[in-house]
């Protein structure tokens, strides 16, 4: 996973911080309920981790990634359909610059889901759910321009009441490493939009999951880290999301759910603002909560339980999908690594 911010705010501060925004835009999303508007809350749980607001450019810098990517995603369904072998080989060579051009510049993480969710959704909504088509790609940009919206807002109702450690600051990464990190990403997610397109599957949150989670994930984990992660999306996010379930049950009302679900979400973010070497699995584990969460759309007539399973099962099989292609690519690579230091 990515690294935490570094913050000399309590954690406290930082947890309410997180629930607040995550809560204001999760009640927008009830309140509008656009298609794909499940992945927005957790989009704006990302940008709520940092230690501050971010600037106004790298807010439209994202923006602008998430336009790219959904254009060239949406034009490379239309003018390749009939070729689906050309288009994901295409699409494989977009998110290869994409990712590199990214981890380059140094730029928030969130612009890297940009560029790379576009690319890999607009093939299957316009393929294989033309009924949403380009109006999930309208739903994805809404998405992005909603989370950043109600990070700001967040962040100036609740202002930064100290500075991040002065050691901190990051750095852009060498081109050898972005291109080990994108040609990963490739190999994970090539596979897994040819199936999708092949075979038209329905899941739509395994392809969406994979895309976030394969550009979160410490590419180098190995089995042990991948389990650690099911484990946290799986029963940390499912259990989170059954209770929550369960409080809506008895108090079947907007308002309560709102309370209810920002109520988890601080709790996790105890958790995560915590600090310690389990920090990163809650992390994790919030994100299968909201996305989850996402799913209790009023437009939708409510959350039932079988929905609540179903996508408890699709984002668990998606994290085990990453999870073992990583760790066997890492494995791989380790092992070319040995065999050029014993014949050098």
């Amino acid at each position: 996973m990515a690294d935490l911010a570094p913050s000399n705010e309590s954690m406290h501060r930082r947890a309410l911080r997180l629930a607040l925004g995550v809560a204001g835009v999760f009640t927008f999303t009830q309140l509008m309920g656009w298609p794909m508007s499940h992945i927005a809350p957790f989009m704006t749980a990302l940008l709520l981790q940092d230690s501050g607001p971010m600037p106004l450019r790298r807010g439209w810098f994202i923006f602008k990634m998430a336009l790219l990517s959904v254009l060239c995603g949406l034009v490379l369904a239309l003018f390749l359909r009939h070729f689906p072998l050309v288009l994901v080989l295409l699409a494989c060579a977009l998110l290869f610059r994409f990712y590199v051009f990214i981890l380059r510049s140094g730029e928030h993480m969130l612009a890297v889901v940009a560029a790379v969710i576009g690319v890999v959704l607009m093939p299957y909504l316009v393929l294989i759910q033309p009924e949403v088509g380009a109006i999930g790609g309208v739903g994805l940009l809404l998405d992005f321009a909603v989370a950043i919206t109600g990070a700001w807002v967040t962040w100036y109702l609740l202002p930064v009441s100290a500075g991040p450690p002065a050691a901190h600051s990051t750095e852009p990464l060498s081109h050898e490493i972005a291109a080990s990190l994108a040609f990963n990403m490739m190999l994970v997610m090539a596979p897994l939009l040819a199936a999708y397109l092949a075979f038209g599957w329905g899941t739509i949150l395994v392809l969406v999951y994979s895309v976030i989670f394969t550009t979160t994930y410490e590419s180098k984990a190995g089995l042990e880290s991948g389990l650690k992660m099911i484990i946290a999306n799986g029963v940390y996010g499912g259990i989170g999301m059954l209770l929550v379930y369960e409080f809506c049950v008895m108090v079947p009302s907007l308002p309560f759910m709102i309370v209810i679900a920002a109520l988890a979400v601080f709790i996790f973010g105890l958790r995560i603002f915590g600090g310690g070497p389990t920090s990163p699995y809650w992390t994790s584990g919030l994100n299968g909560f909201l996305i989850m969460l996402g799913g209790a759309l009023l437009a939708d007539q409510g959350f039932t339980l079988g929905r609540m399973a179903d996508r408890v099962w699709q984002i668990t099989l998606a994290t085990a999908y990453v999870s073992f292609v990583l760790a066997v690519l890492a494995m791989v690579q380790d092992k070319f690594a040995k065999s050029a230091t014993v014949e050098g």
